[in-house]
């Protein structure tokens, strides 16, 4: 189902007609609906891992770059650095402290391959203004990657900075993609569009503080979910070889 039909089965199980522009004249325009929709596509994702949770990044850095930005990463699972000259590499994950130990003075720091990497920290607090962001240099800076609206962004850091061209591929856990236009789709649109109109209305209980009513759609819910659970777990256990003792 694309968004429209989504919005259409959410509004008529929901009973919130005026969620829509006007049902009654066939006109089902967003007026508040897709909020909702959206936003149990979100709590759903949070719930349950599925074969399309898994999402690669991939971005092209030019000699000198440490650090690529993406939106909608939910965890950061591996990162891989690939050339045209030394191939394709896993990177192995550091975090912050270890990596502003090990590599203390950017201003010297070789350029070469990318050999660790560490999640951004793309916010300053309280806000820097622009004009101190951009006296920022050397030792300070280079592991502080500021972005104006750094809400929106995750971003890795990976050095030494690289020496040519090379594409970083990024794998995490992504949101899915925002539904907008009506004929958007998505993976929970298109495989179960009877649980994104659950999460929904769960949604929309949240928000009108029905407590019962949350914990109804929750349950009913959990028990679509954990077939998914079911095949996943039967695709995982098959032609798996175990060594016998």
């Amino acid at each position: 189902m694309n968004l429209l039909q989504i919005r259409q089965w959410f509004v008529n199980e929901s009973g919130r007609f005026d969620l829509v522009v006007d049902a009654a004249s066939d006109n089902w325009t967003d007026k508040g609906a897709n909020a909702y929709i959206n936003a149990g596509q979100r709590m759903l994702d949070r719930m349950q891992e599925t074969p399309k949770t898994l999402g690669r990044n991939f971005q092209m850095v030019s000699a000198g770059y440490y650090h690529v930005l993406f939106q909608d990463c939910r965890a950061i699972k591996e990162v891989w650095a690939v050339n045209a000259a030394t191939g394709r590499k896993k990177l192995e994950k550091k975090d912050m402290s270890w990596l502003r130990g090990y590599y203390n003075n950017m201003v010297t720091i070789e350029r070469g391959a990318p050999v660790y990497y560490a999640p951004a920290r793309l916010r300053t607090a309280p806000g820097l203004h622009s004009s101190v962001i951009s006296t920022l240099t050397g030792l300070l800076a280079y592991m502080d990657v500021s972005v104006t609206s750094h809400y929106l962004y995750n971003g890795i850091l990976f050095l030494p900075p690289v020496d040519s061209d090379y594409m970083i591929e990024t794998w995490g856990n992504f949101y899915s993609t925002q539904l907008v236009a009506d004929t958007d789709e998505s993976h929970w649109s298109v495989q179960h569009p009877e649980l994104l109109v659950m999460a929904a209305q769960c949604v929309l209980e949240k928000f009108r503080r029905n407590t019962e009513g949350v914990k109804d759609w929750i349950a009913s819910i959990k028990m679509h979910l954990q077939e998914i659970d079911f095949d996943l777990a039967e695709e995982d256990m098959t032609d798996i070889t175990q060594m016998e003792g």
